[in-house]
């Protein structure tokens, strides 16, 4: 649940609807994508990837340098 000044909000997504992709990765806690710019800093949030059809985990963003994400062992949803 997320509040914000005493008032229930939904939870925030992005993007608002489909996926994105990335182009590669480095082991199994950091990916890189052409869709981040590097304007937004995503630290301290949290990835969802769709690793396999039927895999999808969730982890706490550390760190984002330009389009690059790094990110701890997540959960399986």
């Amino acid at each position: 649940m997320v509040v914000i000044n005493g008032v229930n909000t939904a939870m925030g997504r992005y993007p608002n609807s489909g996926y994105m992709t990335f182009q590669s990765h480095n082991g199994e806690n950091s990916i890189t994508s052409n869709e981040l710019s590097g304007a937004i800093n995503w630290a301290g949030a949290e990835v969802v990837i769709r690793k396999e059809r039927w895999v999808i985990e969730k982890s706490l963003i550390n760190s984002q340098y330009g389009n690059t994400l790094n990110y701890s062992d997540g959960d399986f949803i």
